[in-house]
């Protein structure tokens, strides 16, 4: 797996950080993404961003929308819209 960037590590990380980033290494192949990367700067396209919305979907305890995905698109963005769901 490709490591993006070695600088900003991730500190502290609340689980649905954690469970965000770790789709987001699943899908794009890459590790160590910033939680405010946003992504299609770290490599995301329409087919991830599909890949993306259905394992979001997974653990998600609401009904997501995958327009959301595009104007929620960063880790952190899309772990507090996890959380709101719950």
């Amino acid at each position: 797996m490709k490591k993006l960037n070695k600088s900003n590590l991730n500190k502290s990380l609340s689980k649905e950080e954690e469970q965000v980033m770790s789709i987001w290494e699943k899908v794009l192949g890459v590790s160590d993404i910033p939680i405010d990367a946003r992504f299609l700067s770290v490599g995301g396209n329409s087919i991830t961003a599909t890949e993306l919305f259905e394992e979001l979907q997974k653990i998600s305890k609401g009904q997501l929308e995958i327009s959301r995905l595009f104007e929620l698109d960063t880790i952190q963005k899309q772990a507090e819209l996890l959380r709101s769901l719950e």
